[in-house]
Formats: C-alpha cells, structure tokens, sequence
C-alpha cells in the first residue's frame, strides 16, 4: 500500500521546466512563503530557473525568461519531474 501512495503522489507532482533568464529582473510570483510574506524570484541574465510549465509560459510572457527554443539548431526546454 506504501508504494501506491508514493506512485500516486509522484504522478501528482507538477513537472518542472527549465527556463533561461532574459535579463535582470525580480519578479513576484503568486503566493506567499511560510512567513506570509510574497515570494520573489530575482536572477541575472543566462542563469536558469526550474518553475512549472504553467509558470514558465507567465515568466516568458512577461519577458523575464527567453522564448522557447523554436530552431531545430537549439535544444528545448528539459521537463524534469519534481518528485523525483
């Protein structure tokens, strides 16, 4: 029965994509910390961020992170599974 909750709660977990940053900014994402205070993220140009793909679509709409990579010569977005 352990391993059907651990399968299930794996499948449950949301999967993480990564991001290129465009250029310096600090952003606030939705929510607020175990100290009721809003979460932000701040990261230079070129770093990389791993967000939900829901989030990663906001963050490239605000112009925080770089398009997705349409050019066969780039390499798309890895989708890492958060549960891991």
């Amino acid at each position: 029965m352990a391993g059907e909750k651990q399968a299930a709660e794996k499948a449950a977990a949301p999967a993480l994509v990564t991001i290129a940053v465009a250029q310096r900014r600090t952003i606030q994402l939705p929510g607020k910390d175990e100290q009721g205070e809003p979460v932000t993220l701040s990261y230079g140009p070129g770093q990389t961020v791993e967000v939900e793909e829901g989030e990663a679509k906001r963050l490239r709409a605000l112009g925080f992170a770089e398009p997705e990579a349409e050019d066969a010569d780039e390499e798309p977005a890895t989708v890492i599974n958060a549960g891991g």
